[in-house]
């Protein structure tokens, strides 16, 4: 399996990349030094995270 990498920008300009990899997933941004880098099961429960609202502001939770 080779590497699959997502780009999705702002408007801003800038780009958060998202390189999915045999090893696991690292994320970084185009304009910003640094990437965080996460195992198959981290990736996993940080999406299930997002899927579930843990992340949405307080006034978002009552829009689903």
């Amino acid at each position: 399996m080779t590497a699959r990498t997502v780009v999705a920008c702002g408007y801003s300009g800038d780009c958060l990349r998202v390189t999915f990899t045999p090893e696991g997933v690292r994320v970084d941004s185009t304009s910003r030094p640094g990437a965080v880098d996460a195992t198959p099961e981290e990736w996993a429960a940080f999406v299930a995270a997002v899927k579930r609202g843990d992340f949405d502001q307080p006034a978002e939770r009552g829009r689903r």
